[in-house]
């Protein structure tokens, strides 16, 4: 299996999730599949033109870090994430 026979089929798995994936550099989403976009009512288009602060306000208001008081690592390094989506619907 050659390495753009194995990225390719890593891409479609991932794109193809019922799973949602994300991934966050710099507090911008980067990338996002169907999957995550629909857990919040959004296109993937939309998650990727999020700005931080617009991305921060994702977190639900009861898990909700002070802005800028923890680091994009720390803030990954969470298991578990409880967001609201374009409908205010919970989700973890």
């Amino acid at each position: 299996m050659t390495i753009l026979n194995s990225e390719q089929k890593y891409q479609h798995l991932v794109e193809n999730s019922l799973q949602g994936v994300v991934i966050i550099q710099g507090f911008k989403i980067v990338y996002s599949n169907p999957a995550f976009a629909r857990t919040f009512g959004y296109t993937v288009n939309d998650l990727l033109a999020l700005e931080p602060t617009q991305i921060i306000n994702l977190v639900h208001p009861m898990i909700k870090f002070p802005f800028g008081q923890i680091s994009e690592k720390e803030w990954l390094a969470l298991n578990f994430l409880q967001i609201i989506n374009l409908r205010d619907d919970q989700r973890w």
